[in-house]
């Protein structure tokens, strides 16, 4: 016997916004509006790029004026035309947009999954 165990709650990823190879210039937003987090829980990143560089998550705390720049990948470059796939915690009412580190094109998909 096992013994009990509490029942896991698998959520499924909803899609929030997505881009489909956009040229984008380097450190800049590549959603023209800010992504807002529906609830607690965590952003799912992908991307694909056809340059070398890293992303970037622009991120402002639900309430605040400012916001602070982060890279992905420990600032190390992402090859060219590999997916990639980044999770991030997200907070109800945070804003996030997604830049780039380099000009290039590229496709992002962001996904929001809730926190039970």
């Amino acid at each position: 016997m096992l013994g009990s165990r509490t029942p896991v709650l698998l959520y499924r990823p909803q899609l929030i916004a997505e881009v489909r190879g956009k040229s984008v210039s380097a450190n800049t937003d590549i959603f023209d509006e800010h992504l807002r987090a529906p609830d607690d829980g965590y952003w799912i990143i992908r991307i694909l790029t056809d340059t070398a560089g890293y992303p970037k998550v622009k991120e402002t705390k639900e309430g605040l004026a400012v916001y602070e720049i982060g890279a992905l990948n420990e600032a190390s470059n992402l090859t060219a035309n590999a997916w990639y796939e980044f999770w991030m915690t997200a907070h109800a009412g945070d804003l996030i947009n997604v830049q780039f580190s380099a000009a290039a094109k590229v496709t992002v998909r962001v996904f929001f999954v809730r926190m039970s």
